[in-house]
This record gives structure tokens, C-alpha cells and sequence, in this order.
């Protein structure tokens, strides 16, 4: 066995640090795994910000391919009116956040898609507020105190659905399922703050954001 000086001439087996070693590395490799399907989902977000920033809305809804006129095309900035139901727009966001969810079953794929289409629909409604000449005070006004608020609880949900890959790699790799008590709950956890955050922006946009936005002009 090979072996160490330590002091008073008493010698101890070194092979009791190797496994503290890997016992560390693994538990700090566990912690990135956990933290990254959060930061996946915030990623796929950004990307579509970014991707309806790039290819502006009246332009993808009226290709051919599309079937959708030019006078028919989308107008997305109705949709900062500032003025709908807390429980409608609640509803419709949970049925995006089921619709994440059920991206553990393609290991996140279909929830990839509705992330980044998630992202570019706030870019293009934004696009098309400012391009009827609201104005740009406004436009935050009618945003910021939901919108980002909104998309965090998107971003919290969506991280679920890539849990099945997280699982399906702590597989491959170390040959065991990584699915215990400390990842359900923190499954739990990411799925009701998600759930609470899209619930406190539904009632910001009801009740906070029309009153803000009706102060400026």
C-alpha cells in the first residue's frame, strides 16, 4: 500500500484522499448538471429574442408558404393592449408550460422549439408595437413589468424538460439513474416557481400594466 509521512511518525493510507477527491469532483459535477437545463432554457429564450430581431414578423407571415396575406398578416402589437384577463392569460400560459413539460418525452427537443418561438413572438410584438408608432416609454411600460417576469417562469418550467437528457446522460456516464428525492424536489421546485412567477405576471398585466401605460403618452 502506499503510504504517507505524517507528523509523530505515524503513517496513514493516501487512497482515503483519492476517493475524498472524486467524491468532490462528482458532487461538483452533479451541481453544474443540475444548473444546466436552467441555463439551457434562458439560452433558447435569448435565441429566439435574438432570431425575431433578425427576421422581422411581417416578413415570415407573409410568405407564400405561410398562406397568409400581406393584409391579413399577424398585427402582434394587439397583443400589449395591456387589457386581458388575468385568468385568460393565465390559461394560455399554462398550456405553454404543458406543452414544455411534455419536452421530457423528445429529452427537451419540442421544448426547445416552443422557447425560441417564445422568444421571437416577444421580439416581433415589440417590432410591430414600435412600427405603429408607439412609443418607445410606452412599449417598456406595456413589457417590462410582466414580460420579463413572464419569461423567467418560462424559463423555470422549460428547464424540466430537459431533465430526461440530464437523466440520460448520468446514465451513459456513470452507468446509474440520477432520478432520487434531491432531484424531484428540485424538479418541484423549478416547476412552482415557474408556475407562481407566469401566475404573478398575468395579474402584473392585468392590473398593473394598462394603468402604467395609460399614464403615458
Amino acid at each position: 500500500m502506499i503510504h504517507s509521512q505524517v507528523k509523530g511518525g505515524d503513517r496513514i493510507g493516501i487512497a482515503p484522499l483519492f476517493t475524498w477527491k472524486n467524491n468532490c469532483l462528482l458532487n461538483a459535477h452533479e451541481a453544474i448538471l443540475q444548473k444546466i437545463p436552467t441555463f439551457v432554457s434562458l439560452s433558447l429564450i435569448m435565441t429566439g429574442l435574438c432570431i425575431g430581431i433578425i427576421v422581422p414578423a411581417d416578413v415570415l407571415f407573409t410568405k407564400p408558404g405561410f398562406g397568409i396575406s400581406e393584409s391579413e398578416s399577424m398585427n402582434f402589437g394587439l397583443l400589449l393592449d395591456g387589457y386581458d384577463e388575468w385568468e385568460f392569460i393565465f390559461k394560455n400560459n399554462m398550456m405553454i408550460c404543458f406543452n414544455l413539460l411534455l419536452g421530457v418525452l423528445t429529452l427537451g427537443f419540442s421544448s426547445s422549439i416552443q422557447l425560441i418561438w417564445t422568444g421571437c413572438t416577444v421580439s416581433w410584438v415589440v417590432q410591430s408595437t414600435m412600427l405603429s408608432g408607439t412609443s418607445g416609454q410606452k412599449i417598456m411600460a406595456l413589457f417590462l413589468p410582466h414580460g420579463l417576469i413572464e419569461l423567467g417562469g418560462f424559463a423555470m418550467v422549460g428547464a424540466v424538460s430537459f431533465e430526461g437528457f440530464v437523466m440520460l446522460y448520468h446514465k451513459l456516464r456513470y452507468d446509474k439513474w440520477s432520478f432520487d428525492n434531491e432531484r424531484m424536489i428540485l424538479i418541484m421546485k423549478r416547476i412552482t416557481a415557474g408556475i407562481i412567477l407566469i401566475l404573478m405576471a398575468s395579474i402584473i398585466e392585468t392590473y398593473v400594466t394598462g394603468l402604467i401605460s395609460a399614464k403615458i403618452k
